[in-house]
């Protein structure tokens, strides 16, 4: 059994974001032409629920169980709403926007894609990157 929360309603509220998706033939000639000798990939498993919805917004997400009564409030952004892809890719953009400290790193919907000629360069930065945004 699956819980389903029908946030049609709240989505024609939300002002939408906008997010250009990135084009996989420029991703994958970009990674080309940096002739990289390791490339490592990231799934950013349930990326959209790694993103904390403030209190202003999580009262937004409430739900109340029906047959117990009992009421819920998402901590995180959930799947479902029409801004949570655009709202997380956003987020992405932006902790790799410094195109001259991560121009080895590219991002498609929740994948984190690193190339470089270091082993280290292509594992290590990226994480380091993803902690720091973690809070």
């Amino acid at each position: 059994m699956r819980m389903v929360v029908d946030y049609r309603r709240i989505s024609k509220l939300i002002k939408p974001i906008i997010v250009a998706l990135p084009r996989i033939d420029n991703l994958l000639n970009e990674i080309a032409a940096s002739n990289p000798q390791f490339i490592s990939t990231t799934d950013i498993y349930k990326g959209y629920y790694n993103v904390k919805l403030g209190p202003k917004y999580n009262c937004l997400t409430a739900f109340t169980n029906p047959k117990t009564g009992v009421s819920f409030k998402y901590q995180c952004l959930p799947f479902g709403l029409d801004v949570s892809a655009a709202g997380f890719l956003y987020i992405m953009a932006l902790m790799f926007k410094n195109k001259q400290k991560f121009s080895y790193c590219w991002y498609y919907v929740n994948d984190l894609i690193c190339c470089s000629k270091k082993i280290r360069r292509s594992l290590g930065t990226p994480q380091k990157r993803l902690r720091h945004h973690q809070n």
